[in-house]
């Protein structure tokens, strides 16, 4: 009785998901323009200041703050 309840219930729902997919509309396709994102301004970029060094066998060492 069981395995018959168990067909039973695959079987309408199987029935049901094809006769459902009949009345699904797709939707339509949205249009998309990155020209219409918004985004904040950028924040002023302060470079510090390079400390250059050469060495006595010619070597030049530029540091720079991180």
């Amino acid at each position: 009785m069981r395995n018959y309840l168990n067909k039973l219930f695959i079987s309408s729902l199987i029935a049901f998901s094809i006769f459902n997919t009949a009345s699904v509309k797709a939707e339509e396709p949205v249009e998309f323009s990155f020209d219409s994102i918004k985004f904040p301004p950028l924040h002023d970029v302060a470079i510090p200041d390079v400390n250059k060094v050469t060495l006595n066998n010619g070597m030049r060492i530029y540091l720079l703050e991180n």
